[in-house]
């Protein structure tokens, strides 16, 4: 499961999460570390990564459909197909995996 923020409305240390903002601002960003997670369902507005991670993103809960590989922050995901609305899992990696 995610981790809970540790900060709620404030800024993660560098280096530590890969953090996913909601598009509504009044949930908790999400922040992952490094592994598999199912995603809330939801509507996401961008995610930032910490400096040499990457995050591999999926349409479905079980890691299939529509695969992508991001190895920079993006600071509006609704820019990139449907992934503001689709994502549901994703793997975290501490490293670039793309």
């Amino acid at each position: 499961p995610p981790v809970p923020p540790t900060n709620p409305g404030g800024v993660v240390p560098s280096g530590t999460y890969v953090i996913l903002y909601p598009e509504d601002s009044s949930k908790a960003a999400l922040q992952y570390g490094q592994g598999e997670y199912d995603v809330p369902t939801s509507r996401y507005s961008k995610f930032d990564l910490p400096s040499g991670w990457s995050v591999k993103t999926y349409y479905n809960s079980d890691f299939t459909n529509n695969e992508r590989c991001w190895n920079t922050s993006v600071p509006k995901l609704a820019d990139h197909e449907e992934w503001a609305s689709r994502l549901e899992s994703l793997r975290v990696f501490n490293y670039n995996a793309c």
